[in-house]
């Protein structure tokens, strides 16, 4: 027979109160039980943190509890953000600022900016004037001889090849609007992609840096989840698992972060990435969006936060 210490006990008897309480289709939950269930997760989150630090259960078992409990740990009841774009305006309520390229509203597919690709023909730099030298006669004179065969009829030259044109990808296209963030959120939106042939980057941020989603079309999608710092940037997690965007289809996107710095990012339901990372833990105060080229439309935009004194 196992013996258990009380507060293993205690973490047990939670864990299945949560299992209990979640039992029911959530369909017919009402707002009620659900915030019954969150002050549940609450309080267990409160005891693995404990038994943590008293080493009261095994490290594993711990490891374990809390990624079960950060699954049922919804604590964000409170809505900083929501807009549809279906006032054919972003200039207020909210308001949206453009730092960069050019954003518009489309009445089918909402928020939209287009950074295209431009082809420029190549083109040789021109030559500098260098200072003449009393040396230089002698190779000027050969030079003229040189280019005098050249130019004979018996002389066969070479034709010059042609130069390829260039592909240059312009500034990427920046939006972004102020909020007044937790450090915990949930970010739903809507999104469509088109000849994505760069990318495209959210952001959630503060004075001391924040966290970056980076899309990179491919099929399948290549993910990332980055950190930015004034130090820098630096890569967090990252997938090749993911679909792809490029479909001009309309995606699902939702990206949360607990109290404990638990995040998950799924992508039309599906899991894209889990990690958990506490680098940061004053608010956010901002959410940027960075078409890095192509065709990128965001429909539908809900963002929520924890109430103050929610732990």
């Amino acid at each position: 027979m196992i013996l258990l210490r009380p507060l293993s006990t205690l973490l047990l008897l939670g864990l299945l109160t949560i299992s209990g309480a979640y039992a029911a289709d959530s369909r017919y939950r009402s707002w009620r039980e659900d915030d019954k269930v969150q002050n549940i997760v609450d309080q267990l989150r409160d005891l693995v943190t404990e038994a943590e630090k008293e080493r009261a259960a095994d490290r594993r078992f711990l490891r374990d509890l809390r990624s079960l409990v950060s699954a049922y740990d919804k604590p964000w009841g409170l809505e900083v953000l929501h807009d549809s774009f279906r006032d054919d305006d972003f200039n207020h309520n909210p308001k949206w600022r453009v730092s960069s390229g050019t954003f518009f509203v489309d009445r089918e597919t909402g928020l939209r900016s287009i950074v295209e690709e431009t082809t420029v023909a190549a083109t040789q730099k021109p030559k500098t004037k260098q200072p003449r030298s009393s040396g230089d006669f002698g190779v000027d004179l050969a030079a003229a001889i040189f280019g005098a065969v050249l130019e004979s009829p018996n002389h066969k030259s070479t034709p010059a090849a042609t130069p390829k044109p260039q592909k240059l990808t312009p500034n990427p296209a920046v939006i972004e609007t102020t909020v007044k963030l937790s450090n915990a959120f949930s970010l739903e939106l809507e999104l469509r992609a088109n000849n994505a042939n760069e990318g495209l980057e959210l952001g959630i941020e503060n004075k001391g840096g924040g966290y970056w989603i980076s899309y990179r079309p491919g099929n399948p999608g290549h993910y990332e989840l980055l950190r930015t710092t004034p130090r820098g940037m630096s890569l967090i997690e990252q997938t090749d698992q993911g679909p792809t965007l490029d479909d001009d289809a309309s995606h699902q996107l939702n990206w949360t972060r607990d109290t404990a710095g638990f995040m998950r990012i799924r992508l039309d339901g599906a899991l894209l990435m889990e990690v958990s990372d506490r680098s940061f833990r004053k608010s956010f105060d901002r959410l940027m969006v960075r078409n890095l080229g192509g065709d990128f439309a965001i429909r539908e935009l809900s963002l929520m936060g924890v109430e103050k004194g929610r732990r």
